[in-house]
């Protein structure tokens, strides 16, 4: 399915089971799973979802075999295969003659304060962004304060600090970022 559809009913389809199994997963308790697309020689392909536990890998009770959704999933995660690795999750593919795996872990400390019936909803807006979303990522947004010792001179002992110490900080453009013409 070629990314012009974007927008059509198989893709949403695709994007909506998946975001709907991973929010399941993650409310579970889970936070790696992984898609498996299997291609017999002679039947209709098949996307099926699996859970990792303490115990091993569990098959998780969907499975898609409507044709175009299938193919749009199979695009979807090669879309996210392609992404580079981000904070909040991580993606690894691996090929086979007959299937194909898309190992999708998030990490766990940046998905809790989303858990709940609003994950699903989250998490599609975490994975598939669109053109007008910010390409800044969570890491390069963070800016970490100086500490207060390597700050600098207090504002009023700084250049034109004493021409402007009788005026209110309010009003003063050094002081407060205020800018002419900003309000």
């Amino acid at each position: 399915m070629p990314s012009s559809n974007l927008g059509s009913p198989a893709v949403d389809g695709a994007r909506q089971a998946l975001c709907r199994e991973l929010a399941g997963c993650m409310n579970a308790g889970t936070y790696t799973i992984r898609v498996r697309i299997v291609k017999p020689e002679n039947a209709a392909a098949e996307g099926h979802f699996y859970a990792h536990s303490g115990k091993g890998w569990r098959k998780r009770p969907e499975k898609l075999v409507d044709h175009p959704v299938v193919a749009a999933l199979e695009e979807t995660l090669d879309m996210l295969g392609s992404k580079p690795h981000c904070d909040e999750w991580s993606v690894r593919c691996e090929s086979h003659a007959d299937r194909r795996d898309t190992e999708l872990q998030f990490h766990p400390d940046k998905i809790k304060p989303h858990l709940g019936p609003k994950l699903e909803s989250a998490l599609y807006g975490l994975l598939f962004r669109d053109h007008h979303d910010s390409k800044k990522d969570v890491r390069r947004s963070i800016r970490t304060p100086r500490p207060a010792q390597n700050r600098g001179p207090a504002p009023a002992a700084r250049k034109g600090g004493a021409k402007n110490a009788g005026r209110p900080a309010a009003k003063t453009a050094r002081t407060s970022g205020w800018r002419r013409g900003s309000r």
